[in-house]
């Protein structure tokens, strides 16, 4: 992470995993449920494919894939300043997803709400099951949502 930059979602919960059965593939898997959005460790996991990588895999563990940003860890910062946050390590994580050098593709299992619709929207091929829902909810609680990417 780069020197000064503020640490937004404070709890790591992202493995990387480069399987020794799958040469060049980098398996990133949030691991933080439900919310799992990590989406700092995600960015600079995407920044730091190297040359030898062929592909990665974004998925998660849990009941579902993502319920976006955690609500609770931006109430600990004054105004505005944790949906701000929130938004621009949205921006930076969809950035790094969709100008990766190598194929990413997203695994989604049940839900997906919020910020993470947008990292789907950022892959190059997303894997669905049948049951998964995408939503926009966080417009009940007076905050835009899955919308910084200028929908």
């Amino acid at each position: 992470m780069a020197a000064g930059r503020r640490i937004w979602f404070s709890v790591v919960s992202l493995n990387v995993q480069r399987p020794f059965d799958a040469p060049g593939a980098v398996r990133l898997i949030l691991s933080n449920p439900p919310v799992n959005a990590d989406l700092g460790s995600l960015a600079d996991a995407i920044e730091g494919i190297s040359q030898y990588d062929r592909f990665i895999v974004i998925s998660a563990i849990g009941k579902g894939f993502s319920a976006g940003g955690d609500l609770k860890e931006m109430d600990q910062f004054d105004g505005y300043e944790g949906i701000s946050g929130q938004y621009l390590e949205s921006a930076r994580a969809c950035t790094a997803i969709s100008r990766c050098a190598v194929p990413a593709i997203v695994v989604v299992h049940d839900y997906c709400l919020e910020v993470d619709i947008e990292l789907v929207g950022s892959a190059d091929i997303a894997l669905v099951n049948e049951t998964a829902l995408f939503q926009l909810t966080e417009v009940d609680n007076g905050t835009a949502g899955g919308t910084a990417q200028g929908f």
